[in-house]
């Protein structure tokens, strides 16, 4: 079995690349391949909490990743990222959060690794 890491480093708002690397490891998962998804840099923004994006005529990505259970797609969220942007763990919605080392630990045994 094939094994990806998708990085998804985008804010989740003003452009496609969030919402686009949820739906990628979603199709992934669905051709039996073993997907992690990473929220990064400021991909961590899209695990906010209470976000209203209906503010700006948006669909809500937290509410699609808190859907990522549904497809068996786990995700993640860099420890580094969340600190750097100053946002406390409280305000997140509770995915596993993982340090340097497990980061580098899946991108040596992905496969494939995906950026967005």
């Amino acid at each position: 079995m094939k094994k990806v890491l998708i990085l998804s480093r985008s804010a989740p708002y003003g452009n496609v690349l969030c919402a686009e690397s949820f739906l990628a490891g979603i199709a992934l998962k669905s051709m039996d391949m073993d997907v992690k998804l990473i929220l990064m840099n400021d991909g961590v923004f899209a695990a906010l909490k209470s976000q209203k994006p209906e503010l700006i005529s948006h669909k809500s990505v937290e509410e699609a990743l808190e859907g990522a259970s549904d497809f068996d797609l786990p995700v993640y969220i860099y420890s580094d990222s969340i600190q750097e942007r100053g946002i406390d763990v409280s305000q997140i919605i509770p995915f596993e959060i993982i340090g340097t080392d497990a980061l580098k630990d899946m991108v040596k045994t992905a496969d494939a690794i995906l950026n967005f």
